[in-house]
Formats: structure tokens, C-alpha cells, sequence
């Protein structure tokens, strides 16, 4: 006999079919995928008859839950977002256990694209995305059953920080000996509150001299490497980057002196005639003597001073001061006396001459000697 199938839902292998030897006859019915429990009523009869049969077959629904595990700015300049989808029965909670998910984002790229559950139902992927330096919102992750794209769940909107970052350098005007160098300081923050980058990596490149290929940030959101010249013939302005990631960076420009004939040596004189302290504050005199290779002084030269970063002190009035007879230029240092027994570190270069500089570090010395020194 022949034997029709029909069903109110799903999809069936094999319409008709005659019985064997038993009696019987087998057809697959290929279920449905629905987010809810449905039931498909599986009909049979004897062709060319009224005489049948009728079963009810329950479809289980299938749900996917997507949560974001964590979701950090990673080390390397890019956001990471760790994803995690669950696929399970809807009614039961029970995990499936065979199947995929797979994952689409709004902006950036999931790796990998699609992945097979585990025992527990579960598959993983990771959002990678390029940092900007400013704040972008709303993004999401869509992970849907790869057996049903319509089976989905899309995860809660993400924000990916804009980050800034800020180069500076003690020295912009190097003397091009291959010896000279200078401190170049990167500082990482977020855009929209500031926060520091602590553990993050900063690329360094410059067109001319050498640097370390990058450094890491500390939990100040700094970090500091060493720019050293090359010898040069000629005067020759460097552009130097530092970054992070692709899209954040920023550049000063160094420029690299051809070296000259002269010296420039920083030392320290007595003051003949120490103002009174006023308000706490302590007094040194600062003088550079320059003379040139011959050790000869020379005369009627300008001398620029100033300190270096992070010092609490004020050099001058003026910065800027003549050289006398002797090849001196002086200058006064004032400090508080918070800072006694601190090193600073002073600085000075020739105005017309900027490749003819030097420093000298200094101890500042305590209210007792300074008095001592106002009393002699």
C-alpha cells in the first residue's frame, strides 16, 4: 500500500511511500527553528482512502543571549570587547548541545566570525576596534544560531573612549654631534575625563636621530625615552611622533644644529650683596661663562636661561642676559625654602647660537646657609 504524509509545519523527506513487508512505512519530518515552543501536526494516510492517522510533534524554541564579559582600551591601542553568546531551549533554559553562533558588529571586526558552542551552550568572539580620539557611542554586537540567523540577540551598547596624547621634550634645538641628546615625554589620557593610561604602549618614530621603537606608560599616563641626534652637516629640523594605535598621535619638531667652534660652561658664583629673603624664598646666583674653543671669553653675547620641568622655582627677571668682560652672563635663582636640599637642573644657551647650550644640576641649599651667606 501507499502510504501520503503531510504536515502543518516543517519540512518533509520522502511524501509517499509504499510499506514493506512489515507493514510499515518511514518519512523524515526536518523540524522548524522558531524563538518559541510550536507544535506540527504529522498526518498519514493509505492513498486513494479516508483511512488515516494523525500525531502532534512539539518543536522546542531556541533563544541566544549575547553579554559583554569585559571590555577594556588594550595595551596595543585598540579597544577589545570580550563577547560571550548562549544558546539554549526557551522554555527549559536547557543549553543546546550541538550548533554555532555567529557575530556581526557595528564598527570594527569580531574574530572569530563564528564559533561552535561548548558543553555548556556557549561560544565566544572578541570586538577589535581602532581607537580614536574622540568618544564613539552606540556600538553593538549581533550574535545570532548559525542554523537560524533569526534566532539573534544584539548585546547592550558600548562606548569606545576617545584617547589623547600629548609629545613634549626638554630640548627642541639639539647640536648635531651624534652625541647630544635630549628627554622626550609622552602623556595618555581619556578624552572626555581625562583619566590617565597606565600600561600602554607608545610608539616612537622620528625622521632623523635615533629612539627606542616604543615605551610603556606608567600609571600617570607618562612615559619618557631618550632622543639622541645623529651628526649633522647642515642645520635640519626632525619631525618626531609619538603614537598610539594607529589613529592617535602627535608631533613636535626637533631641530638638529651643525656644531660650532665654541663652548658653553655653566658655574656658580657667590652673591656679593644676597637680597634679604622675602616670603620664604632663598636666592642663588646663576652665571655661565662662555668662551670659545680657545677657551678666549666672549663679550657682549646674549644667554638665555631657564629650568627643566617639574621645578618649582623662578629663574630671572631677566632670562635673558649679556655677556661682561669676562665672558659671564649672571642671573638670580629664587626658590622656597621647601625645596632646600632638592636638585634642579639649569639650563643655558646662547640667543644667536642656539646649538651652544649646557646644564648644571644643582643641590639648593637650605635657609642656614643662605642666611650664613646674607650675614658674610
Amino acid at each position: 500500500l501507499n502510504v501520503d504524509f503531510s504536515t502543518s509545519l516543517g519540512t518533509l523527506t520522502g511524501q509517499a511511500a509504499g510499506t514493506g513487508a512489515n507493514g510499515q512505512v518511514t518519512t523524515t519530518l526536518k523540524s522548524i527553528v522558531s524563538a518559541t515552543d510550536m507544535t506540527a501536526s504529522l498526518t498519514a494516510t493509505v492513498s486513494g482512502t479516508n483511512i488515516g492517522t494523525t500525531a502532534m510533534v512539539a518543536f522546542l524554541g531556541i533563544s541566544a543571549d549575547v553579554r559583554v564579559d569585559s571590555a577594556v582600551v588594550s595595551s596595543d591601542g585598540y579597544y577589545r570587547a570580550y563577547v560571550r553568546t548562549k544558546l539554549f531551549e526557551t522554555t527549559s533554559g536547557k543549553p543546546l548541545e550541538s550548533g554555532a553562533a555567529t557575530y556581526m558588529s557595528s564598527t570594527g571586526s569580531m574574530s572569530p566570525e563564528i564559533d561552535v558552542i561548548d558543553v555548556d551552550g556557549e561560544a565566544f568572539s572578541v570586538l577589535t576596534a581602532e581607537i580614536t580620539t574622540a568618544d564613539q557611542f552606540g556600538i553593538t554586537v549581533t550574535s545570532a544560531y548559525s542554523s537560524a540567523p533569526s534566532i539573534s540577540d544584539q548585546s547592550p551598547e558600548l562606548m569606545i573612549p576617545g584617547v589623547t596624547i600629548l609629545v613634549s621634550t626638554l630640548d627642541d634645538i639639539l647640536v648635531g654631534d651624534g652625541a647630544s641628546f635630549t628627554q622626550v615625554k609622552a602623556t595618555l589620557r581619556t578624552t572626555t575625563d581625562g583619566a590617565a593610561l597606565g600600561g600602554k604602549v607608545v610608539q616612537w618614530a622620528t625622521t632623523v636621530g635615533t629612539i627606542k621603537p616604543f615605551s610603556i606608560t606608567n600609571a600617570l599616563g607618562e612615559t619618557r625615552d631618550t632622543l639622541r641626534t645623529d651628526l649633522v652637516g647642515i642645520d635640519i629640523v626632525t619631525t618626531f611622533r609619538g603614537s598610539f594605535g594607529t589613529n592617535v598621535f602627535d608631533e613636535i619638531n626637533v631641530t638638529f644644529l651643525t656644531p660650532r667652534d665654541s663652548a658653553l660652561v655653566l658655574g656658580w658664583a657667590p652673591d656679593p650683596s644676597p637680597p634679604v629673603p622675602v616670603e620664604g624664598l632663598g636666592d642663588l646666583l646663576v652665571t655661565a661663562i662662555l668662551a670659545d674653543a680657545n677657551a678666549n671669553p666672549i663679550v657682549a653675547e646674549g644667554v638665555y636661561f631657564w629650568l627643566s620641568e617639574n621645578v618649582y622655582g623662578i629663574i630671572g627677571p631677566p632670562t635673558n642676559k649679556d655677556t661682561d668682560s669676562q665672558g659671564r652672563a649672571t642671573t638670580r635663582l629664587s626658590y622656597p625654602y621647601q625645596l632646600a636640599g632638592s636638585v634642579v637642573r639649569i639650563w643655558a644657551r646662547v640667543v644667536n647660537n642656539t646649538a651652544v647650550r649646557g646644564y648644571i644640576d644643582v643641590i639648593l641649599p637650605p635657609l642656614e646657609e643662605a642666611e650664613e651667606e646674607e650675614e658674610g
